[in-house]
């Protein structure tokens, strides 16, 4: 397989059994690739289950994304020996990430129902404090980006729908851990909660739990899952790097509406409350606009003509809006050529953005002429999988929201009127003072941290060293 093609075989939806089957071939092929520049990590995995599988899925998928990471696990169940007390092997591995992988199977404080609510929450403060200590030693000893796991519901529920309101039942024990993880990260600059409670909900918890695979091979989740998991496991770990995408760029006829538009018209078009489709179309632009909101970069590539194509924007029922556009290229060149127009005009990388098409076709043509975009393979006749199939490949993960975040499409149009500016002028002084620039210069600032975080994993322009920090750095 090319590039392009084993990017589209790891992306999601993928068949997990076959991905665990090749997981030697995958990692070969990917490494042998031509004209992979790698960002080298050493990650470690401190586990309270078995982690090899796991791992081996992890690599494969950063690998996918340009990350090559080498690896160390904790022997089973001693990831707090080994963040409190390291031995010397560990400290000479000195890692840049380490994931505490845990689950429900390693909570040691579960209440019982004869506890009072006071002894519950006493329960709930030994647990969260065992793992804060975790936390605290990675950070003294290995000076490391810490990922810790919350929890999943619990495999069992003896007291049906009364467990849900019951505060000495399991699942409110984990959701009151699962909120005092979230309040720690919300301080802590330098470390990520990975969701693995949504991930269960969402495969479904009789696919999470298997427990004979717990008994028999201490595997704290179905073997068939693994995939999955790794897969967002990497997702924020590329978040993390600086690796997530930056720009969306949509077709238009059955993508964000269902129809034609250059045959039927604005009032043919399938937009709106009338039909399952026309809802689910109205969905997948709100989801979009959800992420222009918090600074992806949203772009138009449709063969129509571009007053036509504008047109569908003023559809009462359509949420986008021409202006929530950065770029928009409608007309009847080639899909990969208005691509890199776009990659051009928004000074962005290809690699940084994701093509979303209908048709098969064209993905195809893109993915052959511009291997550096990701393609996600969608289903024409499924516009409701669409939300769904971004999600799952995780194109926009994200670890942190500063406020140049929620500016960044207004920044981009100004950069595009600036090009148009300076495309009509005389002379490039002309242009620069037409611009009436003011700049500031001072030392870093607290409130501005997390951006020269962002910026310095995002490029090199202002980093000449080509190190990453985090915010803590």
């Amino acid at each position: 397989m090319d590039n392009a093609e084993i990017k589209t075989f790891l992306s999601w939806p993928f068949e997990s059994d076959v991905l665990m089957r090749r997981q030697k071939s995958l990692k070969r092929q990917l490494l042998d690739r031509e004209g992979i520049s790698y960002l080298k990590k050493r990650i470690a995995i401190f586990g309270g289950s078995t982690t090899t599988d796991f791992k081996n899925m992890l690599e494969i998928f950063l690998l996918a994304a340009g990350i090559q990471a080498e690896f160390r696990e904790s022997e089973y169940n001693q990831y707090y020996e080994d963040s409190v007390f390291p031995s010397q092997e560990w400290m000479e591995f000195q890692p840049d990430i380490v994931m505490v992988f845990t689950s429900f199977v390693n909570l040691t404080h579960l209440p019982v129902m004869t506890d009072s609510q006071q002894e519950v929450e006493k329960k709930a403060k030994l647990e969260y404090e065992k793992y804060e200590s975790v936390w605290k030693g990675i950070e003294r000893n290995y000076k490391a980006v810490v990922i810790q796991n919350n929890f999943e519901m619990p495999y069992m529920c003896p007291l049906g729908s009364f467990d849900a309101a019951l505060y000495q039942s399991h699942g409110r024990f984990v959701n009151i851990l699962n909120h005092l993880f979230a309040k720690y990260a919300q301080t802590q600059p330098n470390f990520y909660l990975f969701d693995i409670h949504r991930l269960a909900a969402s495969v479904g918890l009789a696919n999470w739990h298997n427990r004979f695979q717990y008994y028999a091979y201490k595997l704290a989740m179905n073997y068939d899952v693994i995939p999955i998991v790794a897969l967002h496991a990497a997702h924020l770990m590329r978040a993390i790097l600086g690796y997530s995408k930056k720009c969306l760029v949509l077709d238009l006829d059955n993508t964000l509406w269902g129809g034609e538009i250059g045959d039927v018209g604005v009032d043919g078009i399938e937009l709106g409350h009338e039909t399952p489709g026309g809802e689910a179309y109205v969905e997948f632009q709100s989801y979009v606009l959800s992420l222009q909101r918090r600074g992806i970069l949203l772009a138009v590539c449709s063969k129509n003509e571009e007053d036509i194509a504008k047109e569908g924007f003023h559809h009462p029922d359509s949420v986008l809006k021409v202006e929530d556009f950065a770029d928009f290229k409608a007309n009847w060149d080639t899909k990969d050529r208005n691509i890199r127009r776009i990659a051009a005009n928004l000074n962005i990388g290809l690699d940084s953005m994701v093509f979303l098409d209908d048709n098969p076709v064209e993905r195809q043509l893109v993915r052959e002429n511009l291997p550096e975009v990701s393609v996600p393979e969608v289903d024409p006749t499924n516009v409701f999988s669409y939300i769904q199939v971004l999600e799952e490949n995780g194109y926009f993960e994200i670890c942190s929201l500063s406020e140049d975040d929620f500016l960044r499409n207004e920044t981009y149009r100004q950069n595009t009127q600036r090009m148009e500016l300076k495309n009509q002028s005389d002379s490039y002084d002309e242009f620069l003072k037409s611009l009436d620039m003011e700049a500031e210069i001072c030392s870093f600032r607290p409130v501005y941290f997390e951006r020269i975080s962002q910026l310095t994993n995002k490029s090199n322009q202002f980093n000449l060293t080509t190190r990453r920090y985090t915010v803590a750095d």
